[in-house]
């Protein structure tokens, strides 16, 4: 579970805290934020009036990756945007 607000960084990083139970050697672990199947009703597509339900899908997004804990319930990611700025810089 998200602790903090994903578009502002905490300790003046690019970091988002979580509410988990950690240990140290969580470190360097990828995150990833998933949900559950989403459900449209109507279809644009077709007749407005018409109720139809329409699967879409679920939801899996990359987060980013562990940093580091603090005690045994919250956590801090460093935030996979940042992270990807940085990979994209490498040769």
């Amino acid at each position: 579970m998200l602790a903090s607000e994903p578009d502002i960084d905490q300790e003046n990083k690019s970091i988002v805290r979580v509410d988990e139970i950690t240990i140290s050697s969580m470190s360097g672990s990828p995150v990833y934020l998933t949900g559950s199947p989403v459900y449209l009703m109507g279809n644009s597509f077709t007749d407005k009036h018409v109720n139809q339900m329409m699967f879409v899908g679920s939801i899996t997004y990359f987060m980013g990756v562990f940093s580091h804990g603090f005690g045994i319930v919250y956590g801090a990611l460093w935030k996979g945007i940042y992270l990807k700025l940085i990979f994209d810089k490498l040769p």
